[in-house]
């Protein structure tokens, strides 16, 4: 079984797309439509690897919110943080370490190094 991640992404295509793609990286795919679903998912007793998380989305929880709280139940989770506005590098940075941005739009090259980083 490969590295568990959480993907939270409110776009369908989108978040089918990454499904994809990290799946075929080797990741066992666990995938959210929005925040507050995210945050049901991780306070759930298994653990993730890896959080990958776009900022704005429909909810109460948007992007930052879902992880600051699962930094509270791993403080080690590398996340990936996916934003079409730079201005959220504010936030970004009250997350790290092992927390990247990555902008829209974006490659899945740009994805797959930001995991890359803040993973090792």
């Amino acid at each position: 079984m490969g590295r568990r991640v959480l993907i939270v992404e409110d776009e369908e295509f989108v978040r089918s797309v990454l499904c994809e793609v990290l799946s075929s990286e080797g990741f066992d795919v666990t995938e959210a439509a929005c925040g507050d679903e995210a945050a049901g998912l991780i306070d759930r007793p298994d653990r993730f690897d890896l959080l990958l998380t776009d900022v704005h989305m429909p909810g109460r929880l948007d992007g930052l919110a879902v992880a600051a709280h699962a930094r509270t139940q791993n403080p080690d989770l590398p996340i990936v943080v996916v934003t079409g506005r730079p201005e959220c590098n504010a936030g970004i940075l009250g997350l790290q370490p092992r927390c990247a941005m990555v902008l829209k739009p974006y490659g899945l090259h740009a994805i797959l190094s930001a995991i890359e980083r803040v993973s090792a």
